[in-house]
């Protein structure tokens, strides 16, 4: 494997390590005399995002988006970016990115300054089985209305997705979000089926159909802020992992996959809101993005509190009295000379068998099931640059050139978790934990913890992770050399602890792996062709 792009963790496995990319030349330059570009932040389909301090601020963090230059020279992209600056100086609204300043450099390429959002993307924040339902609701609406701020202004975001909504001070009670990227928004004077007609963009997985055509509406963020609502609540996207016809298909026979069947616990009206947001027609929809938000967190919050486990024990079956015995018992007189019977016939067969009698030992312990869930999103790339959209898998499979993935790995009980890579010749060092094992409670494992693991072209072959998750700690796989050692030679000892022994069952975006006993043992083999 490969190391990770700049800014992530080192790989899994490294061998020989990439020609580090030139660094950027615009790097330590300053805009208007006052914006210092200290680093890329991203590279998107027509822009170079940049950190940079604002000097005339005291350093002030601020974010720079400037056009690239291939897309500098196309009409359509100068257009958008013009109507990007036009449509955030429009906004005025603590859930849309506030637009601080613009300009132009010296060769004439347009240069946009905009806020610093200190947080996390609702990418990150969306884990394995949903979020909570009242969170869930808090931030649909929060961005329902941020979305209804923007379309009083005439603005369509058109390219609604998770990366492009921050979450500040996430987990907590000030939880807040705000939207960014209006590269590609649309800006009218009037919200109404007569929009321009413009050309396709967006990400497929989110695009409403009528974007396809390259007309959108205000209805169209109805459509994308449905499908977010829906990876919120099943901890996937309704498509995750079909190749674009098969999601215009189901856009337009409505074959969506049922959220009852993914998460139980969302109520029936929440689930038909949704519906409703997915229509392929934008007038069953509705173009009031605040209603749709409003009604839908309103179906979510007045669903009864739930604690959520990978694995649910079925009550016992009710006791089967006799009746005619019950009867014959509530009488005090005969219970009291059937008690009194009892107890002299144990007494007597004690007295007779006592010699014969041996300590017999206490009933084994009855342990919950452990139980792991796990997914696997993968990014492609090209040339070291991300390809595509990212996507996710419930279950693992043959992996190309250059492919990064990230496995989110959630927990449930307590105990001590490793993560073991396993090399294509049979030699393995610890991923995780990285320090010392301690015990977890119910948590999500995310592996690497920032940034991906990239597969090397010159290395083909099956290596393996091993996962355990174990009541009691394991010092022999704690003894392994850790993720930035080498790998080595296993000892025996933990060859016979690395031997699967669970039961998986394959989901929408994930796999869940159950074993009766203390301590469970899967692996998922990341084979690289």
């Amino acid at each position: 494997m490969l190391p990770p792009p700049p800014n992530s963790e080192p790989p899994v496995h490294a061998k020989t390590p990439r020609e580090p990319a030139p660094p950027d030349p615009r790097l330590g330059t300053l805009l208007s005399g006052r914006y210092k570009l200290l680093e890329v932040i991203s590279v998107g389909g027509f822009g170079t995002i940049y950190l940079a301090a604002d000097l005339q601020l005291k350093g002030r963090h601020v974010v720079v988006k400037i056009l690239l230059e291939k897309a500098a020279s196309d009409e359509w992209f100068q257009r958008k970016f013009s109507q990007e600056i036009e449509a955030l100086s429009r906004l005025n609204h603590p859930g849309v990115v506030q637009v601080y300043d613009a300009g132009t450099l010296p060769e004439g390429t347009p240069f946009l300054v905009m806020q610093w959002i200190e947080g996390v993307t609702l990418r990150q924040v969306i884990r394995l089985g949903g979020l909570e339902l009242d969170r869930v609701a808090r931030i649909v609406q929060l961005s329902g209305q941020a979305l209804a701020a923007a379309h009083a202004q005439g603005i369509i975001h058109r390219d609604l997705k998770p990366e492009n909504i921050m979450v500040r001070a996430p987990g907590t009670r000030d939880e807040q979000i705000t939207l960014i990227d209006f590269g590609i928004a649309s800006v009218h004077g009037t919200l109404d089926r007569t929009a321009e007609k413009t050309k396709v963009a967006g990400t497929f997985t989110y695009m409403a159909p009528e974007q396809f055509d390259g007309q959108p509406v205000a209805a169209s963020d109805v459509y994308s802020l449905g499908i977010i609502a829906f990876e919120m609540l099943a901890g996937a996207p309704p498509s995750q992992g079909k190749p674009m016809f098969e999601l215009m298909l189901m856009q337009r026979e409505g074959t969506w996959p049922k959220i009852a069947e993914l998460r139980p616990s969302v109520p029936l009206a929440a689930q038909q809101v949704l519906l409703r947001a997915l229509s392929f027609d934008p007038a069953k929809r509705g173009a009031d993005i605040r209603e749709f938000a409003d009604t839908l967190a309103g179906a979510l919050v007045g669903a009864a509190s739930e604690k959520t486990t990978l694995v649910e024990t079925p009550p016992p079956p009710p006791i089967k009295r006799d009746k005619t015995k019950l009867e014959w018992l509530s009488s005090p007189l005969k219970r009291g000379l059937l008690l009194s019977g009892v107890a002299m016939a144990a007494l007597a067969l004690a007295w007779a068998f006592w010699p014969l009698m041996e300590p017999v030992a206490a009933p084994a312990a009855v342990h919950a099931p452990r139980a792991l869930a796990y997914s696997i999103q993968v990014q492609r790339y090209r040339s070291g640059q991300p390809f595509g959209e990212p996507f996710r898998l419930a279950r693992e499979v043959v992996f190309a050139d250059e492919d990064g993935i990230v496995l989110d790995i959630e927990l449930t009980g307590h105990g001590y978790f490793y993560a073991v890579n396993e090399t294509t010749d049979g030699r393995m060092k610890l991923l995780y934990p990285q320090q010392g094992a301690t015990m977890l409670g119910a948590t999500t494992v995310r592996l690497p913890a920032t940034g991906d693991i990239w597969f090397d072209p010159r290395e083909h072959g099956e290596e393996r992770l091993w996962m355990v998750w174990s009541k009691l700690p394991l010092p022999d796989l704690a003894a392994l050399p850790r993720r930035d050692a080498r790998a080595v030679e296993p000892p025996a000892e933990v060859k016979h602890l690395l031997k699967p022994n669970g039961q998986t069952s394959a989901g929408t975006g994930r796999t869940v792996v159950t074993t009766p006993g203390t301590r469970l043992v899967s692996m998922i083999p990341l084979t690289h062709r």
